[in-house]
């Protein structure tokens, strides 16, 4: 988002309307990279307001780039538990590893 264009007024509002709907969506489906991006967005609106930053849009933003940083990542999907380097065969110098069920 480049802070340039964001002092026409018309991009400003129309980055103000995706960024709520996108935050609205991540409520939804959370990811880590969505999340740390669209705080980064709301933060670069609340830095284009300048001294108006105490306004009621600013509060607002303020509000949503809280609300955003509250939304649960979930944890990474886990890994196969079954599978592990073990079982060394003889005159192999790396571990090999044992099939499990859910491989």
């Amino acid at each position: 988002m480049n802070p340039n264009t964001l002092s026409d007024p018309s991009v400003f509002a129309q980055a103000v309307r995706d960024v709520a709907r996108d935050a609205y969506r991540l409520r939804n489906s959370p990811a880590t990279a969505s999340v740390r991006v669209i705080s980064r967005r709301i933060e670069a609106l609340a830095e284009a307001l300048g001294d108006r930053r105490e306004g009621p849009l600013g509060i607002w933003l303020k509000n949503l780039g809280r609300e955003v940083r509250k939304i649960p990542i979930p944890d990474r999907p886990p890994t196969r538990s079954g599978c592990r380097p073990e079982a060394m065969h003889p005159g192999v110098a790396h571990p090999v590893l044992v099939a499990c069920v859910s491989c």
